[in-house]
């Protein structure tokens, strides 16, 4: 029977009882898999069908910030065997030596998943992701929302929500300007910041985007698509922007091994496991997020591509949070500055 472990979105750190000497567990088969992620992410029978085919026990902790969830691994000093992290943070992650790489040699099923959804394949198995695009109240939005540009109409003041962090921001507006999305340009990301000063002019609102969208609050947002089809399926007039030109947003989330885990040897069972096309179709009917598991798209039921988040004609039409290292500051000052933190 697994323990799951309830973790505050604050950031406090799960402890799970702690397992046998990282000596004796090198010796024989780990029976022991501690995995930190968020909550609603994977289906309790399947972990339930990997602890009896493995004789072991699966303790999933809940976090649902990535950046949270990032800085407990880097502190946690072999508490988790697995962590689900978003792929921008793997670079970064790799070049502090905070994870671990892959052997590949029991990783057979990842040959089902996209190399385009797949950045560092020594470092990272991809799991599920998220489209980020707009959806609008096509009743009440005041605007037609075919582009980015169109959030800075007058008509749109207050109308629409927005993400908070420094990254998305600067990536949307990077996009809409026609510049790679992850660049280290200053003078790109000062001209992303003009921008940015137009569409904060024009007042967007921050928080709960659902709730804003559901009681009309906002007529618009830039959402991914998971919390989108919670939307729609309370509020029928709100629906995906059909945006003709702009690229949008892929978060990739991936699990990483931090380089102090104990149990590594099952940690790779796992992920063998869960990339099995059939294991990977039966977790997206449960819970339907966007996969970059090719085959296992082929085994799930017509439903599930005919959900209302999916249908947009623009699904190639994307980029990925990538490292940034090199701009770092330049970011952070301009942000600051957008923010009046000067």
């Amino acid at each position: 029977m697994k323990r799951i472990l309830a973790l505050l979105l604050t950031g406090a750190m799960a402890f799970s009882a702690a397992g046998c000497g990282a000596e004796d567990e090198w010796a024989e088969a780990s029976t022991e898999l501690n995995i930190l992620m968020p909550e609603q992410y994977i289906s309790d029978t399947l972990i339930d069908q990997f602890e009896e085919a493995n004789n072991c026990t699966v303790n999933l902790s809940y976090m649902n910030d990535v950046a949270e969830r990032v800085e407990t691994m880097k502190n946690a000093e072999g508490e988790y065997d697995l962590v689900l992290v978003n792929d921008g943070y793997v670079a970064e992650l790799t070049d502090d030596d905070e994870i671990r790489k892959f052997s590949h040699n029991d990783l057979a099923n990842t040959s089902t998943i996209n190399d385009s959804f797949w950045g560092s394949k020594s470092y990272c198995i991809p799991y599920l992701m998220k489209y980020v695009y707009v959806v609008y109240d096509t009743k009440a939005c005041p605007v037609e929302i075919t582009k980015y540009n169109d959030l800075l109409d007058p008509a749109m003041k207050g109308q629409f929500a927005v993400p908070e962090g420094e990254r998305e921001l600067f990536m949307m507006a990077l996009a809409t300007l026609g510049y790679a999305p992850n660049s280290v340009e200053k003078s790109e990301i000062e001209e992303a910041y003009d921008w940015l000063v137009k569409l904060k002019a024009n007042e967007p609102v921050y928080g709960d985007v659902k709730q804003a969208l559901l009681d009309g609050t906002v007529t618009a947002a830039v959402i991914d698509d998971r919390t989108a089809a919670e939307v729609m399926a309370k509020k029928k007039t709100v629906q995906i922007a059909p945006l003709t030109k702009d690229k949008i947003r892929v978060d990739i989330d991936v699990f990483v091994i931090p380089a102090d885990a104990v149990h590594v040897d099952l940690a790779e069972k796992f992920l063998n496991y869960i990339c099995d096309p059939e294991v990977t179709a039966a977790n997206l009917e449960e819970y339907p997020y966007s996969s970059p598991n090719d085959v296992a798209l082929t085994l799930v039921s017509k439903e599930y591509h005919k959900r209302p988040e999916r249908q947009f004609d623009y699904p190639e039409r994307v980029y990925f949070r990538k490292n940034i290292s090199d701009a770092e500051d330049t970011y952070e000052e301009f942000y600051q500055k957008l923010n009046g933190e000067e």
